[in-house]
Parts: C-alpha cells; structure tokens; sequence
C-alpha cells in the first residue's frame, strides 16, 4: 500500500502593508507629559519614550481644521471624559475596512479577487456587524462561497495564528489561496491615565494594516509549523479590557522576564526564524532588552518599527515584509 501524499508547503506569496497619513507622536507625549505630576515620574517617562525607539506613530482620527492632534481642541478626543466606547466602535468600523483596502490594493498583480478561496482577517481593536471580514469580501468583490475566518480579541499574537491558519487551510486544500488580513487601529483607545505604566503601553501603539497571500505556490517565505505555549500565572500581565471609554490595555513590566524564563526553544534546525508575540520594547517598564538569540536566528520579540510604532497584531505580518524574498515590496 502506498503512503498518503505529503500535504504542501504554505507560502507567503506576497505581502504589502499600509498606514494612515496623520502622524500623532508627538502630540501624544506633548499631551501625555503635564498628566504626570510627580517630576520624577516626568522624567522617567520621558526617558522611556526616548529609549523607546518610535519616531513616528499614525492614527486613522483626521487632523483638526488647523492642523491639530486628535487631543487638540476640536478633535477626536476634545469632549467631556473623552469619547465613549460606543464612537469608537463608529470610527473603527468607519477606518479600518478602508485602511486594510489599502493594504491589499498594494499587494498589486499578487491579489486575483478570482483565486480567492479563503480570507482570514485578524482585529482586535474594535466589533463591528457584519464582519470586517464580510465588509471586505463584499467591497473586493469576492464570490459569496469564499470562505471567512475572523480571529477577535485575540490580542497580540493573532498576526501569527492567523498565518498558521492560513498554513492549514493550504495543507488541507492544496488548490487553496488565502488572503491574510491584519488591521489594528490602536489610537481609537486614548484614555485619561495619569501613571507611566498606561501611557507607556499606549505610547508603543500606532494605526496599520497588512495584507498578505497564502498558497502551496513555489514563491514566497515558506511558513513553517507553529508552536502555542500557555504561560502559568500570566493572565493579568497583558490585559485588554473593555471599558465605558474604550478599550483598557494594561501591560506589565514583567513580561520580558517572565519570557526569557519560560519560552521555548525553536522547533526546527538549521536557518529559520521564531517569531514571539507578547509586547515589550525598551519603552515597556522593566524592559532594557528583550531580544531572544539561538544558534538559529530568532525574530527579534521587540516587533516595533521606528517609522511606524508597533501596529500590534499587523505588526507581527509586517516583520515578515522585511525578512522575506516575496513581492511585491
């Protein structure tokens, strides 16, 4: 009796990303710093956001009629207590369809709305009903037999789970071609903290969207399998609450130690690359360094990009773009 054939390898075709045009650093720390009252505290923060390494950070909120931040008198955020949850949920399901259309429009000549048999979309910054997943295969113009995956809430590691899902997908229907999407719009999420540990966390995040394809085609970044490992005691170490005001991060400072202690070796041989989805960077409080090394080359865990913020789950399939031969660029 002769074996079963071997499932395919899954590749990563083709990958593109896209961010808003309206960068809000700045006017984020300028609004940040005076809700620290203690001057060593100020200081402290300060310090953090430097050795944070983020340059630039955009948000989907448009600018005032002058020219101002979403913080600005007239913005986004100039109301009483800050908006409820409510107009937040307005503007994601108003921005984020349109910031992961710019994603995929990038992907050019790669994205064939007629191969499209699965699309599997990662969010966790916002619900809206129908699916995001439904609002693009509608605006693409995907058959309605296309198949949907949404991966909510899932918080910072979905970018990964739902490249391994589109690896399945392939294994399972070689024929199969995914459409990955990722989209976060993290600024949506401003609320009045007045310690360093939630305006460090929210000062790390920024608006973005991925876009990627997924097939047993012979071109691209080969994914690999995947490895899932459930920390003991680490619940409350990285939290996404919803709140009356939006959604509530909470991220410890514990997390990079807690990750140099427990994280497991790569599982595979020779030249490959890990990537590990917690959140930390330098500007995590008791973070100076939280980078992994084997003798196979790891993917740095401080997933951040100095010219865009962490884009948290996008952020994830942005690395890729920048560690692997497919097109476009």
């Amino acid at each position: 009796m002769s074996s079963p054939p071997l499932p395919p390898l899954a590749r990563l075709n083709a990958l593109a990303t896209a961010v808003p045009t309206h960068d809000i650093h700045q006017a984020f720390i300028d609004w940040a710093t005076p809700r620290l009252t203690d001057e060593r505290v100020r200081a402290l923060f300060a310090r953090m956001a430097a050795r944070s390494g983020i340059a630039h950070r955009w948000s989907v909120l448009p600018p005032t009629a002058d020219g101002g931040s979403p913080v600005a008198p007239g913005g986004f955020y100039d109301v009483p207590g800050l908006p409820p949850t409510s107009a937040r949920m307005a503007a994601y399901a108003a921005h984020a369809p349109e910031l992961a259309l710019q994603a995929i429009a990038k992907l050019g000549d790669a994205f064939d709305p007629e191969r499209i048999t699965h699309i599997v979309v990662a969010s966790c910054t916002g619900f809206v009903a129908p699916g995001i997943d439904q609002i693009l295969a509608r605006r693409l113009g995907l058959p309605p037999t296309v198949e949907r995956v949404l991966i909510g809430f899932m918080g910072c590691y979905a970018g990964v789970t739902a490249l391994r899902s589109a690896r399945h997908i392939v294994r399972s229907e070689p024929d199969a071609v995914v459409l990955v999407v990722s989209v976060e719009l993290s600024t949506l999420h401003l609320s009045l903290a007045e310690a360093p540990e939630p305006l460090l966390a929210m000062l790390q995040f920024s608006d973005g969207a991925a876009a990627g394809i997924v097939s047993a085609d012979a071109r691209g970044f080969a994914l690999g399998a995947g490895v899932s490992l459930a920390l003991e005691d680490s619940a409350d170490l990285i939290r996404w609450d919803i709140g009356d005001r939006g959604f509530e991060m909470h991220l410890s400072g514990e997390v990079p130690g807690r990750l140099r202690e427990r994280s497991p070796r790569p599982p595979c041989a020779g030249n490959c690359s890990m990537a590990i989805r917690p959140n930390c960077s330098r500007s995590t409080p008791g973070a100076a360094r939280c980078s992994m090394r084997s003798n196979m080359r790891w993917a740095s865990i401080r997933t951040r990009s100095p010219t865009a913020g962490r884009c948290s789950r996008a952020s994830a399939i942005c690395r890729r773009r920048r560690s692997c031969s497919c097109s476009p660029r």
